[in-house]
């Protein structure tokens, strides 16, 4: 435990006892930033590398002052876009505050930290996939009608399983009814393209590319 910790509880060394309690409150109390988001962290295998390096070029877009001292630094240090070296210090920043504490019984929320891990840590798949190949949201219902067809004759195994709504709606399907039913394609992708992106054969992220995409 550490000093400041000891301090904090009003801790001497004539109370071992106290100091083991308080310690074990402390630790079976504790919610680390992996707890609360490390699932959803880009990974370490080569298939993130270019995910790493748009999340490095954002963090070069950033303000200054949103920042933190390790973020701060990696910025300084590899201040060009398209670094491998960048993208290789911000992977470890994030790997770094996987065990740091979002909150325990001695301190609240630390939001600042758990929202800087989902801003540089966490790609939506819709970043992934970028929204120049995704159908426009505001003026895309061909695409969608397009899209909606696609659950006649679907093949789960080279397009990944559906979800319950989408099972629902290929149970229910029409084709004469595309011009009807574009719209719940429509909301799903909505929702489904803010999911973290987890790796081109995660089951979320190969139904987006099949009914999202234009």
């Amino acid at each position: 435990m550490s000093i400041l910790l000891k301090s904090s509880l009003g801790v001497t060394g004539a109370l071992g006892t106290g100091t083991a309690g308080a310690a074990g409150l402390y630790y079976g109390t504790k919610i680390s930033i992996g707890d609360r988001v490390g699932h959803d962290f880009l990974g370490n295998k080569e298939e993130f590398n270019d995910s790493w390096k748009q999340k490095h070029e954002q963090l070069l877009e950033s303000a200054e002052d949103s920042l933190i001292s390790g973020l701060k630094n990696i910025r300084k240090t590899y201040n060009t876009k398209s670094n491998e070296d960048g993208a290789n210090a911000l992977k470890e920043w994030c790997n770094s505050i996987r065990s740091a504490s979002y909150k325990n019984i001695f301190i609240s929320e630390n939001t600042s930290l758990l929202n800087l891990a989902k801003k540089y840590c966490i790609q939506p798949i819709k970043d992934k996939i970028g929204t120049g190949a995704l159908v426009d949201m505001n003026n895309g219902q061909s695409n969608f009608e397009t899209n909606y067809k696609k659950l006649d004759n679907y093949d789960v195994s080279k397009s990944g399983q559906l979800d319950s709504f989408l099972q629902e709606l290929k149970d229910s399907f029409n084709a004469g009814k595309a011009n009807e039913n574009w719209g719940k394609i429509k909301e799903w992708c909505i929702s489904e393209i803010e999911k973290p992106f987890k790796g081109s054969t995660d089951n979320s992220f190969k139904l987006v590319e099949t009914f999202c995409k234009k």
